[in-house]
């Protein structure tokens, strides 16, 4: 029984399978039961609504998560009511689709709560109007999908209560992993073999690995910020905030340039005293990566001995070159002060298990960082939106960008009559980014999936003609 319990524990640790299973009940709600209620017709937008709510799902504490989920349901319902009302009209309705688009994104300069659901009012916009013509009253199909979004929302409200600290372990996880990457890529800049081609791209790596971990820590440090203003008292959440802060100081530490590497693996080509360091940032990588596992595993790290022994050579190699004054002594105390570096992440990880307190003045600097983040009435919401009311702010070039691109395609799909053409605004949709290289990406992808999605579709069709057999593979592909 023991053993049985264990692996069930085991079962929930593992979060892609957790959340699996969230999707599975979710879209075999929303394809079986209008199938037992003889009401088919239902499931599209059921199921798109549960989709759109997967789009604008955040992870706050409990009493903030509710609040979000009231407003999404409104902006949801708004949204498909406007295209349900004004889609006779084509007229109103291209101007309305400009209006609504420019509104919803700028709606995101609010904060990362904003964003999110006004994404999610935007694709509901485009998925009314796929569905416009399917129900003859006008409010069915905006309740239909506010029915899937709720549906969808009251399982993940289920999952957070069960599991309310897993967001932020999961983010944890993949904070420690992408800084284990960020500490392989610098190591590569302590390469004595390095040409100046090499160097370069070593520097342009290290670049990449950096932007995504900020964006990362980012993210995690609003997760961190909402729960913390929530229960300062939890422990699951202190310990998160210790995890945080550990990360953060090795990021600093491993981050910061002490002198031209070029340079440095020219001088010291000849001598081991690179590789050495070289070694330690590689096994430090690797030691991120085993914590990362750990945290996801939910199992104590455990800190390689062998630390110990790479750092007393490292020493004594430093201590040799510093005796033999061969070499500048600009130059090796370069050498020490990274050495120290490295010795200071090696104690952060090393005592990360140690039951510590968070220093007061961490907690005051994040609750700073808290408030300052938070809407402080109608004055600060019009402050907000105007500073992004202008051609420098990225927001509002991808706000007109975008609504230009939707009107097009709305002309397009009016003056051809092709069916089903509003897919193509929703591809734009999904496509458009505010980043370039993002929306090229995007872009391969949806062409990708397009085609898959095509030829497996057609097979389905083909071999699969019953409906229970289609609505099971709508269900097992949804998830």
């Amino acid at each position: 029984m023991n053993s049985w319990f264990s692996k069930l524990k085991q079962a929930t640790y593992n979060t892609s399978l957790m959340y699996n299973l969230r999707m599975l009940i979710a879209f075999a709600g929303t394809a079986f039961v209008p199938y037992f209620l003889d009401y088919q017709l239902a499931t599209i937008p059921l199921t798109l609504g549960v989709v759109a709510a997967g789009l604008s799902d955040i992870d706050d504490r409990f009493s903030v998560r509710i609040m979000n989920l009231v407003y999404t349901y409104v902006g949801f319902f708004a949204a498909a009511t406007s295209v349900q009302l004004l889609f006779p009209h084509p007229v109103a309705f291209a101007l309305g689709l400009i209006v609504a688009c420019i509104f919803w994104i700028l709606l995101g300069s609010l904060g990362r709560r904003y964003t999110t659901i006004s994404y999610g009012c935007l694709v509901v916009s485009v998925y009314s109007m796929l569905g416009v013509h399917l129900f003859p009253e006008w409010y069915m199909q905006p309740a239909l999908l506010v029915c899937g979004a709720a549906w969808y929302g009251l399982i993940a409200t289920i999952s957070f209560l069960l599991f309310p600290i897993r967001p932020v372990q999961d983010k944890l996880s993949a904070c420690y992993a992408s800084l284990g990457d960020f500490l392989f890529a610098k190591s590569s800049v302590f390469d004595v073999d390095m040409t100046p081609d090499s160097y370069q791209q070593s520097l342009i790596d290290l670049s990449m690995e950096n932007g995504k971990l900020v964006g990362i820590f980012n993210d995690l440090k609003a997760s961190l910020l909402t729960r913390l203003k929530g229960d300062r008292g939890q422990k699951d959440t202190r310990r998160s905030l210790q995890y945080y802060f550990v990360a953060q100081d090795i990021h600093e530490r491993a981050d910061s340039a002490h002198i031209n590497y070029q340079e440095l693996s020219k001088i010291f080509q000849h001598s081991d005293i690179l590789f050495r360091f070289q070694r330690i940032l590689t096994i430090q990588g690797k030691a991120c990566k085993d914590l990362s596992e750990s945290i996801l595993k939910r199992q104590p790290y455990k800190h390689n001995k062998r630390f110990k022994h790479t750092f007393e050579n490292l020493k004594q190699s430093l201590g040799k070159l510093r005796h033999d004054q061969v070499y500048d002594p600009l130059w090796v105390n370069a050498l020490y002060a990274l050495y120290q570096n490295l010795k200071g992440i090696d104690a952060q990880l090393r005592n990360l298990e140690t039951e510590r307190n968070i220093a007061l003045d961490k907690v005051k600097q994040i609750d700073h960082q808290l408030k300052d983040d938070d809407l402080k009435g109608w004055n600060d919401i019009i402050v907000r939106i105007r500073q992004n009311l202008t051609p420098e702010s990225v927001l509002f070039r991808h706000a007109v960008r975008l609504s230009v691109v939707l009107f097009v395609g709305y002309i397009f799909v009016q003056t051809t009559g092709i069916q089903y053409g509003y897919w193509i605004l929703l591809t734009a949709l999904f496509v458009c980014q505010p980043n370039f290289n993002a929306t090229k990406r995007r872009l391969r992808l949806r062409i990708v999936g397009t085609l898959v999605g095509i030829i497996i579709g057609i097979a389905i069709l083909y071999f699969v003609p019953s409906l229970e057999g289609q609505l099971l593979i709508l269900v097992l592909s949804g998830v």
